[in-house]
């Protein structure tokens, strides 16, 4: 909970702006492949485009390639959890220093899993592989690997965080 200064560009429609935010938890990590599949199991959630493509099916990679319409119903089934609103998301990626990226103001190789092979990996990494890039709160992989569902918001998009395709520079975390 807290106030927060969000956004970054008022010609992409989000111009800076000051948000209170009621008490809410965030999960420390991405949605892994093992986890996901129980919900598949259980017939709650569809399998992922890629779930045969062994580029992105270890159990410990994020599970990138489903539906829009699965991350919710993955929530739900996970002890009642809810998608973050991107306010939510964003204040969390920033924390309350604003930070541009979840670590800090400037773009640091290496923190994230972003395009190119720099950081190691040509395609997503198991979930929590770059802890230099965590939030001041110890949040993981919000830059970079795979790209994070935000409830739906209309014009600013679902998704956040950018993913293991993305120049590291576009990775911020200011919407």
């Amino acid at each position: 909970a807290g106030t927060y200064r969000l956004g970054k560009d008022r010609e992409e429609g989000n111009a800076p702006h000051t948000v209170r935010l009621d008490p809410y938890f965030m999960d420390r990590d991405e949605v892994t492949n093992e986890r996901y599949r129980k919900c598949v199991a259980d017939r709650k959630c569809a399998k992922s485009r890629v779930a045969k493509d062994n580029r992105f099916n270890g159990l410990r990679q994020p599970v990138v390639g489903i539906r829009f319409k699965d991350a919710p119903a993955f929530c739900r089934r996970d002890a009642g959890k809810r998608l973050p609103t991107p306010d939510e998301w964003e204040a969390a990626a920033r924390s309350a220093e604003a930070n541009t990226f979840p670590w800090g103001d400037r773009w640091a190789p290496r923190r994230a899993n972003v395009a190119g092979r720099e950081d190691g990996h040509a395609q997503t990494a198991n979930v929590g592989s770059f802890r230099t890039g965590n939030t001041l709160a110890g949040l993981r992989d919000m830059a970079g690997n795979a790209a994070e569902f935000v409830s739906n918001s209309g014009k600013s998009g679902r998704a956040r965080g950018g993913s293991y395709q993305s120049p590291g520079e576009k990775t911020v975390s200011a919407m």
